[in-house]
């Protein structure tokens, strides 16, 4: 009988840890399966948004010819020479009037499928890799391994997620998946991936670093009386700070945020004093706060009616939502959905602040349960009351996601049901895009600007307006393509262009005899040459 004795508990714990062990594949598939769905699922969605031609739900088209110009020049070798956007400034893949040098991480992709859908199916599979760390967070502060799994299906099925994934290709939003492994490895006490995918998010975006720097009073709690802990949070903090250094040492004359340091102070003033939404607005008035957070429970989702409960995260956030209050205002005006990627360090954030909630209110509801019912074990009872918490989340989210809301939700909800966003009636004017040739220079309707990006010069018709400024641009080309509602046919029929088809709303015309006088690249926004 002793003998036995000695024999059960090696027994016992041998069976735990395979119990243990098979759980944690279980959920890791689990997890892995919902990623799959859903990067399916968003990544059709985006690349169905990429083939409208007439995309009433972007911002600026240029602004994504923008985006691949400068990382097509890096992928092919091409000279840095910026063709787009008068207002941008510098030119290559890191100086520009943003800081955004992670888009380096598309370079590969873009050498395999020069185009912009490869960065909106990138985008998009980058939002699903988000609920790795959703679920890393959610096992750490939520402590129970299925309670995690569904927070992680839970922020997948945001709706803010889906909104920034079905949208415009936008460095910022690139920046998700890397804030939250970043928020995930420093609450595990790994000092060295916090540092790395804190500096990775922050390459997207210049203000990502106060972002992070904003939440690590909660990583900092969280961690309390861990050694580990510690050293995670001071190595948030110390990427946070290093970055903001390289930001005022390498790029503040190019950058919007010149004074980075002062950028705080314009929080607290945007706070108090909101500067005007766009005039072309249909409402141009400031929102109210109880629109701002109509619009935050409606594109986050019921899971943050839980703030209260983790008060640190929620600070976090709400710094983050305050810099961005102006950005509220234009999407209760006009909402577009290029403009949902300052939602990205929101969403970031979120899952920490759920299972942050969910970690006191089960440690709560497991105590008060003890002492009601004699011989329960809270153990148990804690990790029932996380599972029902966090099922109770995903099941609000995804009632929040198929309600239909005051706000536009996005090309995602119509194709979900069936409606194709791709504009109907019209023949695909692919086939006609492709008799350009790809290294010959062309000029474009904005709209089309990012169809026919992947080449060494392009221009946007939207960037030259004076009549100088087309005849100049004009003589710089012997291609162009057009929106059937373009105005510039009478300035390219003088300069001996001819109409060589046309297809879907669109017209392609070439000059036969080519420019009349090669030139360098014409940069828009700067002194035309004489």
């Amino acid at each position: 009988m002793a003998s036995a004795d000695r024999v059960e508990p090696p027994a016992a714990a041998r069976a735990n840890g395979e119990a243990g062990r098979r759980g944690g594949w279980i959920a890791a598939a689990a997890v892995l399966a919902g990623v799959a769905v859903h990067a399916v699922l968003l990544g059709a969605v985006a690349l169905d948004c990429h083939l409208d031609i007439y995309p009433s739900h972007r911002g600026n088209p240029a602004d994504e010819a923008y985006f691949l110009q400068r990382i097509w020049q890096v992928a092919f070798g091409a000279p840095a020479t910026r063709t787009l956007l008068w207002n941008e400034v510098g030119s290559g893949l890191v100086r520009g009037l943003h800081f955004e040098p992670g888009l380096a991480l598309y370079v590969p992709l873009v050498r395999l499928w020069p185009d912009v859908g490869t960065l909106v199916l990138g985008q998009a599979l980058l939002i699903s890799l988000g609920a790795l760390p959703a679920y890393a967070i959610g096992r750490r502060l939520a402590g129970d391994r299925a309670a995690a799994v569904l927070l992680a299906w839970a922020w997948l099925a945001a709706a803010a997620g889906w909104r920034m994934g079905s949208g415009e290709f936008r460095p910022f939003v690139s920046s998700v998946p890397f804030m939250a492994g970043a928020l995930a490895a420093a609450l595990a006490g790994r000092a060295g991936w916090a540092f790395a995918l804190a500096l990775a998010a922050a390459s997207f975006r210049e203000e990502v670093a106060f972002f992070v720097l904003a939440a690590v009073p909660a990583v900092a709690w969280a961690g309390r009386g861990e050694g580990r802990g510690r050293t995670a949070w001071w190595a948030l903090a110390g990427a946070a700070l290093a970055w903001i250094a390289v930001l005022r040492a390498f790029h503040g004359g190019a950058t919007r945020f010149v004074d980075l340091a002062g950028m705080p102070r314009a929080v607290i003033e945007n706070l108090l004093h909101p500067v005007p939404i766009d005039p072309t607005s249909p409402s141009p008035q400031d929102p109210s706060w109880s629109e701002i957070g109509t619009y935050l429970w409606t594109t986050l989702g019921p899971g943050a009616a839980l703030a209260p409960l983790a008060p640190l995260w929620a600070l976090g956030m709400a710094f983050q939502a305050v810099a961005y209050k102006v950005s509220f205002a234009a999407l209760a005006g006009l909402p577009r959905l290029h403009s949902y990627q300052y939602l990205a360090p929101v969403l970031a954030v979120l899952p920490a602040l759920q299972a942050a909630a969910l970690g006191r209110l089960s440690r709560w509801g497991a105590r008060a349960a003890v002492r009601v019912w004699r011989g329960l074990e809270e153990a148990p009872v804690r990790a029932w009351v996380a599972r029902a918490g966090a099922a109770a989340i995903l099941a609000a989210q995804v009632a929040a996601f198929r309600a239909e809301p005051p706000l536009h939700w996005g090309p995602a909800i119509a194709w979900l049901r069936g409606q194709r966003v791709v504009s109907a009636g019209h023949e695909p004017p692919w086939p006609l895009l492709r008799r350009i040739p790809a290294a010959e220079p062309v000029l474009a309707s904005t709209t089309l600007s990012r169809l026919v990006a992947a080449r060494p010069v392009v221009y946007s018709t939207a960037d030259w307006r004076t009549p100088e400024e087309r005849a100049r641009v004009v003589g710089a080309v012997a291609w162009a393509a057009m929106l059937e509602s373009e105005s510039w046919e009478e300035d390219l029929r003088a300069a001996g262009f001819e109409a060589v088809g046309q297809a879907g709303g669109v017209r392609v015309f070439h000059r036969p005899s080519g420019p009349p006088r090669p030139s360098p690249p014409l940069t828009p926004g700067a002194p035309l040459p004489p």
